[in-house]
């Protein structure tokens, strides 16, 4: 049978089905809320079942726990400020670069929305950098990953948990060479609303844009921020928790469907490491915590603990147990926020996208006793 999507919590956007179709019979279409979803032609499809077998969430892997948990840093000062934290990803692609390897990683297009690509040098390295709170066109980024491997080359895949997860179904084996790295994702806003963001903060000239920088160090790793550039001016530069359309990302009502039926958190991806910001460093080693950027790495596999091994970089072990308490991104999906589904029917026809936000977020007192009564009753039905 060919893959349908019934719920769209059921559904990631890998495009792990798309791209394994031998018949090219799926497409990924954007949706109202901007997501992209498979929509399959039923003349082309010779029912192989081959979409079905290569979907993360219809085939979840197993939780797996980490072999081993540090804190680690890049000691070159110029690689952690582009970084959004330590700057272990560079670290680690530089690492395969210099075995003739292949990076994939997430870069912004010429319309400032994130796409999956790769490089083959170190120059390449700089777009991959820093955090994107947009999510991530896959486009064909497995089967080219697939064919470098085939090739021989050493590949290093990074993206979210379900983005590794897809690509791990796309490919039904495990390759000597292939080194899979996802971060702590808190969930993937939808491109539509970054899109209509934009639009509103560059006046309608999303073109005139220069820069976008999502994790900011000016004021420090803790107190980062969001900075968009037009040239030389600075038309956005606020702290990350004072951004609306940050705002709207922390309190859950921009993500994906699936990110609140999330199956690839909790170490279900199976990627060789995890890497994301360790926010808990400052309760449990002060001295390596100069507020430059500490990463957390979680090693996940034996090759992910070889490569880790194999790097320069300062780095002390940490509890694990300890570490996850500041990071929930890894161990728990995010809860729907009341409003999200309003939100986005207004979005289609709003374009004071900051104006709306600010009006959603508005919490009401029903809103808070729905809430408790939902988690009460959930509490009874466990």
């Amino acid at each position: 049978m060919p893959i349908i999507i019934k719920d769209k919590k059921m559904c990631c956007g890998c495009t792990a089905c798309q791209q394994i179709c031998p018949k090219n019979c799926i497409e990924m279409v954007r949706d109202n809320e901007g997501f992209l979803y498979p929509k399959i032609n039923r003349n082309n499809c010779i029912y192989c079942g081959l979409c079905e077998r290569a979907c993360p969430e219809i085939s979840p892997f197993d939780i797996v726990s980490p072999i081993d948990c540090y804190a680690a840093k890049s000691s070159d000062e110029t690689i952690r400020k582009e970084s959004s934290s330590g700057g272990m990803f560079t670290l680690i692609a530089e690492y395969v670069l210099s075995q003739n390897g292949v990076v994939f990683g997430a870069r912004f297009d010429e319309n400032w929305q994130v796409v999956m690509d790769y490089t083959e040098n170190k120059d390449g390295l700089k777009k991959f950098r820093g955090s994107k709170y947009v999510q991530c066109s896959i486009g064909d980024s497995y089967a080219q990953a697939r064919d470098f491997l085939k090739s021989g080359r050493k590949v290093l895949y990074t993206g979210s948990s379900c983005q590794i997860a897809g690509l791990r179904r796309y490919l039904g084996h495990n390759y000597d060479n292939l080194l899979l790295v996802d971060y702590l994702c808190h969930g993937a806003p939808s491109p539509f609303l970054w899109e209509k963001y934009l639009e509103e903060i560059s006046q309608h000239n999303v073109s005139s844009l220069t820069n976008i920088s999502f994790r900011s160090k000016k004021r420090g790793w803790k107190n980062f921020g969001i900075v968009i550039e037009v040239g030389k001016h600075i038309i956005v530069d606020s702290a990350f928790f004072n951004n609306i359309y940050m705002k709207a990302f922390l309190s859950d009502m921009s993500l994906r469907p699936s990110c609140y039926h999330c199956l690839a958190r909790n170490g279900r991806s199976g990627s060789d490491l995890t890497i994301g910001d360790h926010w808990a460093i400052r309760n449990i080693n002060t001295l390596f915590d100069d507020d430059d950027g500490v990463s957390l790495v979680l090693l996940n596999t034996d090759k992910g603990y070889k490569t880790f091994k194999r790097i320069n970089t300062e780095s002390i072990q940490t509890d694990f147990e300890k570490s996850k308490k500041y990071n929930g991104a890894f161990y728990k999906a995010t809860e729907e926020h009341l409003h999200r589904k309003r939100f986005f029917r207004k979005l289609q026809y709003r374009d004071d996208v900051c104006s709306l936000i600010n009006e959603e977020l508005e919490i009401t007192m029903f809103d808070h006793i729905q809430k408790n009564v939902k988690k009460l009753l959930d509490l009874i039905v466990k």
